[in-house]
């Protein structure tokens, strides 16, 4: 792809397939050299982890889930919870940030609910699922 397009970087691929009525996956590309300071996949998802902690409906994936996921994301594999999990994978020089989530869930209307409920002084899970 460099030697025909001329880029002097190696392209970021993140392909979709996709055959599912609810869910997403949304993916950040990046380059390691661009970030503040020496960032690996394992510091981001350290980050992100300490970060979430305790968050009802954010969920962090550790190595286990992209074992299990075999390489692959998919899309609706969290449907029907209203939340999100976040993966970062790549390797020294290319990372990439995914999130995960039921796009009617975690959605517009989830976040709807929740943010009604923090308003009215709710509990933050009422009414969604868990």
């Amino acid at each position: 792809m460099q030697k025909i397009t001329g880029l002097t970087r190696t392209p970021l691929f993140s392909p979709i397939i996709d055959d599912y009525y609810s869910g997403m996956v949304v993916s950040v590309p990046l380059y390691a050299d661009m970030l503040n300071g020496a960032q690996t996949p394992e510091k981001l998802l350290s980050y992100y982890a300490d970060y979430y902690q305790g968050e009802a409906f954010i969920r962090v994936s550790g190595r286990e889930d992209e074992i299990a996921a075999g390489g692959f994301l998919a899309g609706n594999a969290l449907s029907g919870w209203d939340g999100l999990k976040i993966y970062v994978t790549g390797n020294e020089e290319r990372i990439v940030l995914s999130s995960q989530f039921d796009n009617l869930g975690k959605g517009a209307s989830g976040a709807a609910i929740q943010c009604m409920n923090l308003v009215l002084g709710c509990e933050e899970t009422k009414g969604l699922n868990l």
